[in-house]
């Protein structure tokens, strides 16, 4: 052992410097956020003048308007048809109702000519 302890070097140690730690840096303050306006509001102002947060949140709002559209343009196309076929059967039945009368009024004509040439004859022996 006496060996080694010879044969390593002897270790100095150097003076380590100790930097002062920089200055805190001043802490910027929040600036609290614009309160966010309803998108109905957005309508008139220029995309410009909106924050980020209001166009997302009117995006949404458009979208979902037009969502809503679309299915009341749905909702008024099967109206629509709906009514277009109730209106075709209805004249359908009226025709064929019309048809029935006008056939039992050619009936009671024909049956009343009948009755009145009879009357005729019978009158004229």
């Amino acid at each position: 052992m006496e060996d080694l302890r010879q044969e390593l070097p002897e270790v100095t140690p150097t003076p380590v410097e100790l930097t002062p730690p920089p200055p805190p840096k001043a802490k910027k303050k929040k600036t609290p956020a614009k309160p966010t306006r309803l998108p109905e509001d957005l309508a008139d102002i220029a995309p410009k003048k909106m924050t980020d947060k209001e166009k997302d949140n009117y995006i949404i709002y458009l979208r979902e308007e037009l969502d809503h559209t679309k299915t009341m343009i749905e909702h008024l196309k099967e109206a629509c048809d709906s009514a277009y076929e109730r209106v075709r059967e209805t004249e359908d039945r009226i025709r064929k109702i019309t048809d029935k009368a006008n056939l039992k009024l050619n009936l009671i004509k024909d049956n009343v000519k009948v009755m009145a040439n009879n009357v005729m004859t019978i009158l004229e022996k």
